[in-house]
């Protein structure tokens, strides 16, 4: 497992663990192709970037 996705929380509505993002903080689970490459090299790199994820905002391009 890529330890980009290492911050584990429970969802209130789910027993399965939700994995957040360390880099955005939004679920794993909602990165599409290039928002999960984009995090992995925003914390492997350690750069302090917004983000492109789609996850949880109507609002990114």
């Amino acid at each position: 497992m890529n330890d980009t996705y290492s911050n584990t929380t429970r969802s209130p509505s789910a027993a399965l663990p939700v994995v957040a993002c360390s880099a955005c903080g939004h679920p794993s689970a909602e990165h599409d192709r290039i928002a999960a490459r984009f995090c992995t090299a925003t914390t492997v790199g350690h750069h302090d970037r917004g983000c492109v994820c789609t996850a949880g905002s109507s609002t990114a391009t």
